[in-house]
């Protein structure tokens, strides 16, 4: 039985602003899986914060970008690439509220907070998995990725 770990991916944090609004994340750690199950989905997540200062609105795009060929999220050891996929809640527990991301396009959510750092609670999740069926060839190794998230004002 292969065992595929991965180590904590590191994220680089790129926020757009308007000049009508701004918005910021904060609450957002590095993700570990650790040693990947072969028979089930493995899935990390963390409660996050986003605030947009426009007291009129509360909506947001996020929108994470990858750079793989195939538009898809993908982590790599230097030889294997490993696909993972990512979803975005606008509930900080997370739950049935997950919508999925894709590639490089904007998700559109109505649940900023308007407060600054969200009054010292989450309001959004994201939830990155590895689905056991899509490992076929790859090899065992640690893992990593960066990426690249940008929140932006509607």
């Amino acid at each position: 039985m292969k065992k595929y770990l991965l180590p904590t991916s590191s994220f680089l944090l790129l926020l757009t602003s308007m000049a009508v609004a701004n918005v910021q994340i904060t609450n957002l750690q590095d993700y570990q899986f650790g040693e990947i199950d072969l028979h089930n989905i493995n899935a990390v997540n963390h409660p996050l914060c986003i605030y947009n200062s426009d007291s009129t609105s509360n909506s947001y795009l996020v929108q994470i970008y990858s750079n793989a060929a195939g538009g898809k999220y993908v982590m790599t050891n230097g030889i294997s690439q490993l696909p993972y996929s990512i979803k975005w809640s606008p509930v900080a527990a997370g739950g049935a509220g997950y919508q999925a991301l894709s590639p490089n396009i904007p998700l559109h959510m109505d649940n900023a907070s308007n407060e600054l750092n969200c009054g010292g609670r989450d309001d959004a999740n994201m939830e990155i998995s590895v689905n056991p069926t899509e490992l076929s060839g790859v090899t065992a190794g640690s893992y990593s990725t960066t990426l690249n998230i940008v929140i932006s004002p509607v």
